[in-house]
């Protein structure tokens, strides 16, 4: 606040500074002899008459004693300006602050010198350590109007902000109750099951976000996401379907454009048979930037009595940070062992990819659920942390199960 106090004194020195002069400067004084200026303009006029042949020469004295006669007054000067200009310019300059001082204690807001209120426990910026608090006024009034479709979904967007997917994902399931298949809400929805899920593209995910293109077949985030999970799980025409309509809608924005086509020219995963048996996942093409290669297999002790057909999840997050995966690919058991190459390719979201990160954590879990979030009794193997780029080749071996 001492800014704006030094701010206003300077706007009134220069307000003061151009109105005192006025007042206070002597004035030049220079007396007019009216008699004098009178009669020269009669004797012109006489001259003009002359002129015109109106009158003689010998009646100039009379016209000229005449005229003088008529426009005789007194003789004037210009005075130095009212005594009183000192008072004036003491009057303004001591008047014209301590006005704006008045008007602003009657108009202004006084609040200014009030400390701001930073909740206990938060740091940084005081608007951010405020949304928790705001949270909680907007869940009071959500148990007070369950049916607030327009609350349900603020709170959505301020649980996806704290990272609270699963209360982001029930606050846009209660919205979708609430207003029926509105194609943003579905986006948000899919968005928010896609987070909670850890990057995992769920038939549930796909199933909203094909609802959300049949009502808006330009909703921009539904594009993404749905190109970006269907290639997650192997769906590549499907994929490339959407990055079609999805590249007619970046045309002018190059640097989107050129986004989609780094992630879509992500390797093609083909699945070729070792002699040892192995099932390796290849690549048509060497992948760019950030990779991960992953060699997983299943300790056979726990092998036993299990579908071949049950899920594998192979996925990489950052160290620290949101929990969603950076990259994630989807195996079955009957494929283990196997090798998986995990880059941007395998990226769920725009910019949440490995070449966001130096360093990932990797992961293999077998989902006895079907689920992609761990639950217990599902099988996993330890987290191993290595570097994005030119790293080796890591083992993970399924050997544990999840209490």
């Amino acid at each position: 606040m001492t800014v704006f106090l030094l701010a206003g004194a300077a706007l009134v020195l220069v307000c003061l500074l151009i109105l005192l002069p006025g007042l206070v400067r002597p004035r030049r004084i220079r007396d007019v002899d009216m008699n004098e200026q009178n009669l020269s303009i009669a004797r012109d006029r006489l001259a003009e008459l002359k002129q015109s042949g109106i009158t003689q020469s010998d009646e100039a004295p009379e016209l000229e004693a005449a005229l003088l006669d008529d426009l005789h007054g007194p003789d004037y000067a210009l005075d130095a300006g009212p005594k009183r200009a000192w008072v004036t310019a003491v009057i303004l300059a001591i008047g014209l602050p301590a006005g704006g001082i008045a008007l602003y204690s009657w108009l202004g807001d006084s609040r200014w010198n009030e400390p701001t209120p930073v909740l206990q426990g938060s740091a940084g910026d005081p608007r951010q350590a405020d949304i928790p608090a705001l949270l909680a006024r907007l869940e009071e009034r959500l148990a007070a109007e369950p049916d607030n479709a327009d609350g349900w979904a603020i709170a959505g967007r301020t649980y996806m902000v704290l990272n609270d997917f699963a209360a982001a994902e029930r606050a846009y399931a209660r919205v979708h109750e609430l207003v029926g298949d509105d194609p943003d809400i579905l986006t948000a929805w899919a968005d928010a099951s896609l987070m909670r899920n850890n990057g995992v593209y769920t038939p549930d995910i796909n199933a909203r976000i094909e609802r959300a293109l049949e009502l808006d077949p330009v909703q921009l985030n539904a594009l993404w996401i749905g190109t970006m999970g269907l290639r997650s799980i192997g769906h590549l025409q499907a994929s490339e379907a959407y990055a079609d309509r999805l590249r007619k809608l970046l045309e002018n924005d190059p640097e989107a454009l050129a986004r989609l086509e780094s992630l879509m020219r992500g390797p093609d995963a083909t699945q070729l048979d070792t002699d040892d048996g192995e099932t390796v996942t290849a690549n048509d093409a060497a992948p760019t930037g950030a990779a991960i290669t992953v060699r997983v297999s299943l300790d056979p002790a726990l092998a036993s009595g299990l579908d071949p057909a049950t899920p594998v999840f192979v996925f990489a997050r950052a160290p620290t940070g949101p929990p969603m995966p950076l990259a994630a690919r989807r195996l079955t058991l009957a494929d283990l062992p196997a090798s998986v190459t995990l880059d941007d390719s395998s990226a769920m979201i725009e910019d949440r990819n490995l070449s966001s990160v130096e360093r990932a954590l990797v992961t293999a879990r077998v989902s006895l659920g079907g689920a992609p979030t761990a639950q217990p009794g599902d099988l996993t193997s330890d987290a191993v942390e290595t570097d994005t780029r030119d790293s080796a080749a890591i083992d993970l071996a399924i050997d544990r199960v999840v209490n």
